[in-house]
């Protein structure tokens, strides 16, 4: 594929998706056009570099206010300054946007970012919103090995109950020791320092430690006083 060819797809691309009067249908539109008029092959790997297939859904790109904002994996537009485009959006229009709150997408779309599609709700009422969209998903639990249904969005859950998250923490991360004091068994956190079964054992195993030390030194300085003589 020669340079020309290149630079004509993007200036193309970049040229549709400036104008805001429906860029996706038009974006799809000149990709055909291009790749009749160049003979190119739509498997390419290069070409699909150049032309991507969420350039065909929806732009990658998205201006407002003189600034460019760029299409991320979850569909929402995110400047190069971190601000997102709807929340943009909304301050340009009603100014700052309170700690407490977030700017909601009405009909869902983060792609629709039209100041009619946004509403400022609170962030906990945000939450409660989107947790009572998802869909009902079954997974299986990791301890007991049932399956159960949840309303969740991201990370699966692993385990049906929190107690059952317990016994599975308390089976997999603990383990026995035997206390070098009392000679007892004890079960603790396998990561962790823990020596002894209790704090009594720790207390006495402390203070022969200190006893010891003791010692040691009175024999030392009986010593130096024998050599000295």
């Amino acid at each position: 594929m020669s340079k020309k060819i290149v630079k004509l797809i993007r200036a193309s691309l970049d040229y549709l998706l400036e104008t805001k009067s429906n860029a996706s249908i038009n974006t799809q539109k000149v990709i055909d056009f291009l790749l009749k008029a160049t003979f190119l092959d739509k498997d390419d790997d290069y070409f699909q570099k150049i032309v991507k297939a969420e350039g065909c859904d929806a732009p990658k790109y998205q201006w407002f206010n003189g600034k460019r904002f760029t299409r991320q994996e979850d569909g929402h537009y995110r400047g190069y300054h971190g601000k997102y485009l709807h929340r943009a959006v909304w301050e340009y229009y009603n100014g700052e946007i309170p700690s407490d709150c977030v700017v909601h997408h009405k009909d869902l779309n983060p792609e629709n970012n039209d100041i009619s599609n946004l509403e400022l709700i609170k962030k906990a009422d945000h939450r409660k919103l989107h947790a009572e969209m998802a869909p009902e998903e079954t997974y299986i639990c990791e301890y007991c090995g049932k399956e159960y249904t949840r309303r969740h969005k991201g990370k699966p859950n692993r385990f049906c109950s929190r107690e059952c998250g317990s016994k599975w923490n308390y089976k997999y991360n603990h383990e026995i020791r035997i206390c070098p004091e009392c000679g007892k068994e004890f079960s603790t956190y396998k990561y962790g320092p823990t020596k002894h079964c209790s704090k009594e054992c720790a207390i006495k195993a402390s203070a022969k430690g200190h006893l010891d030390i003791k010692l040691k030194r009175k024999n030392k300085t009986i010593n130096n006083n024998s050599t000295k003589t």
